[in-house]
């Protein structure tokens, strides 16, 4: 009857395990991210914030955000930085807030992910910020942008880049993404052939 039983909870532990996924952006009960789908072959570095281009003439003045942060996700396995389209973050947001991840190469805008949850704060990993396609070398950071007038949208000239209670800016620092050339992204996000 024992072994029963540890059999029976064996199964649930691994069954249970696998319904827990991360955390989507949408915010809608049961949104999931699934792993991002890399290319072995892709190279990424990291580089420091005086080793990458500034973003001083880009964004308006900062506001302070409590309790929002952003980084680079799977930078322990660096090919989950990214999929083919897209940059990986994790994040956190303040409950009733309507946020923007914003991807910039250099003073251009590369795209925006928007985030906003009722009721509470939240926190997600792998969260996609889009980025289109790309091949070759790109330095790519990403914001946390407060979304000012609420649309969903990024206004440079609106919505305003977070800092935290010490004055620094909300973000992830530059990374260098060697993307791969040919490799258009299919209609879910991932590469072709990879």
């Amino acid at each position: 009857m024992k072994t029963r039983l540890a059999a029976l909870c064996c199964c649930l532990l691994v069954l249970s395990a696998g319904c827990v996924g991360q955390l989507g952006s949408t915010g809608a009960p049961g949104d999931t991210t699934d792993p991002p789908a890399t290319d072995p072959t892709t190279t990424t570095d990291t580089t420091g914030p005086g080793d990458g281009p500034t973003l001083n003439q880009t964004l308006a003045e900062p506001t302070t955000c409590e309790q929002v942060w952003v980084s680079y996700w799977g930078t322990s396995n660096k090919a989950e930085l990214w999929t083919q389209g897209n940059v990986h973050v994790g994040w956190t947001v303040p409950a009733d807030t309507s946020m923007l991840f914003v991807a910039f190469e250099e003073g251009t805008v590369l795209g925006a992910d928007h985030v906003r949850f009722e009721g509470s704060a939240v926190t997600a990993d792998g969260a996609a910020v889009p980025i289109g396609d790309r091949s070759g070398e790109h330095e790519v950071a990403v914001v946390a942008v407060l979304d000012t007038n609420e649309n969903g949208e990024y206004d440079p000239d609106i919505d305003r880049p977070c800092q935290n209670e010490d004055g620094d800016l909300v973000w992830t620092d530059w990374v260098r993404f060697d993307f791969p050339v040919g490799q258009p992204a299919d209609d879910d996000g991932t590469k072709t052939g990879a």
